[in-house]
């Protein structure tokens, strides 16, 4: 990541959508911590998938169900 966009060169391949999922949970445990650390190309790859229209297109925020 420190030579390219993602995992495998400037195109997206399945590695990248396959490995978002556990690196978004890894960030999440202590994103202050993730956000200070060495791994800024990751965390410039992850946000990169936050920010995403297919991410925020899939993870849309609903009301939560209640029974009437």
């Amino acid at each position: 990541l420190t030579v390219s966009r993602f995992l495998c060169g400037d195109r997206v391949v399945l590695a990248d959508v396959a490995v978002f999922p556990f690196i978004r949970q890894f960030a999440a445990v202590d994103r202050q911590w993730f956000e200070g650390s060495e791994y800024q190309a990751l965390n410039y790859w992850l946000q990169y998938w936050l920010d995403s229209s297919l991410f925020k297109s899939v993870m849309v925020k609903h009301a939560p169900w209640e029974e009437n």
